[in-house]
């Protein structure tokens, strides 16, 4: 009896564990998103909080942080309340309405998440422009190349966003950048989860929790 209940509590902590690492960043100077962690231009890792305009990078928590390289070359807009416009039917007003545009393909000119334990992570995009539902966004991540949209005039979750699967190396890093060198590039929100972890290996730990208390 001891075991399974050790078994299943090893199996539960584990899962919190994952779940708790999960990255929601809302990007762009509007609103935050309710549960989601607000990232704007000026989170620039080259300047602390204080510096002018400048805010700091992020710190996500475990040693995990995100920020924007060069962030005064980039983009930042709000487009206001979505209620009037098709995005309005997602649900996700706060999340939509503002970005950040990268006006530049270069690896100095970036949003970084840096500290991620290397292994392979979930990453999804988000980019529209309410403003401009006909365009598609370029984006590339890791240095994979990704166009996403155009939103439309009746736009799906499918629509204006894109899903890949990312190995995160030693440097820890997941880079985001403009993925085109013409046509718009914006960020509305990114999403990164880590792989989930395979049964076994939580069977596995629970195990080892048995057997060390044996």
């Amino acid at each position: 009896m001891r075991r399974k209940l050790l078994l299943v509590i090893g199996m539960f902590a584990l899962l919190a564990v994952q779940a708790s690492a999960v990255i929601m960043l809302d990007v762009g100077p509007g609103p935050t998103a309710a549960g989601w962690t607000k990232i704007d231009k000026w989170n620039d890792y080259a300047h602390a909080a204080g510096s002018g305009s400048y805010l700091g990078a992020v710190n996500l928590g475990g040693g995990v942080t995100a920020g924007f390289l060069n962030g005064y070359n980039h983009t930042g807009y709000d487009r206001g309340d979505l209620t009037a416009t098709p995005l309005n039917a997602l649900g996700l007003n706060d999340l939509l309405r503002d970005y950040v545009g990268f006006n530049t393909v270069d690896p100095n000119y970036l949003l970084q998440i840096k500290g991620l334990t290397p292994g392979t992570y979930t990453v999804t995009a988000y980019a529209v422009d309410s403003s401009y539902l006909s365009q598609a966004c370029s984006l590339s991540i890791n240095n994979t190349k990704l166009l996403i949209g155009p939103g439309g005039t009746s736009p799906t979750l499918g629509l204006i966003s894109a899903t890949i699967n990312v190995i995160v190396d030693a440097t820890g890093r997941i880079d985001i950048g403009r993925g085109l060198g013409s046509g718009p590039s914006k960020l509305n929100a990114v999403m990164i989860t880590p792989e989930p972890v395979s049964l076994l290996l939580l069977l596995a730990g629970a195990g080892l929790a048995v057997v060390r208390r044996r």
